[in-house]
């Protein structure tokens, strides 16, 4: 994806829990941020939900991506690839939904994910998306 000029990869959108890398995009940390950063924070917490819900929905219809212990990675990409599309279908053809299907998972041990990445770069691409939202927002 181009951004004001700029080449940017696709990315993670992540919480507090992760750490910033080239792969992972989170919001700022503290109380003294711009307009413009709090603005940036806000466009990421709305896209975190938006997925979040998403997939909560996508869980509550199809089980087997709750409590499944599938080893192989080929045969766990094919099981939620399929999932995202029957998934994908029911949205679409507006299926019933119940809220009550959604599943309640735990939010893991509550230690800080690492991911491995170049924060200096991560922390330019956050700048660069800071800049695009901010001008998409005044």
């Amino acid at each position: 994806v181009t951004v004001l000029n700029r080449r940017i990869r696709p990315f993670i959108v992540a919480d507090a829990a992760f750490g910033l890398a080239t792969i992972v995009m989170k919001c700022y940390a503290g109380d003294n941020l711009t307009n413009e950063q709090r603005d940036f924070n806000y466009c990421v917490i709305r896209t975190r939900r938006v997925v979040e819900d998403a997939i909560g929905r996508m869980k509550g219809r199809c089980s087997i991506l709750v409590h499944n212990y599938v080893r192989d990675p080929v045969m766990a990409r094919r099981i939620a690839l399929s999932a995202a599309v029957i998934h994908n279908i029911c949205e679409r053809c507006q299926c019933e939904f119940e809220d009550s299907w959604i599943p309640d998972v735990a939010d893991g041990d509550g230690q800080p994910a690492v991911v491995d990445g170049n924060v200096v770069v991560a922390e330019n691409v956050r700048n660069i998306l800071v800049q695009f939202v901010h001008q998409k927002m005044t």
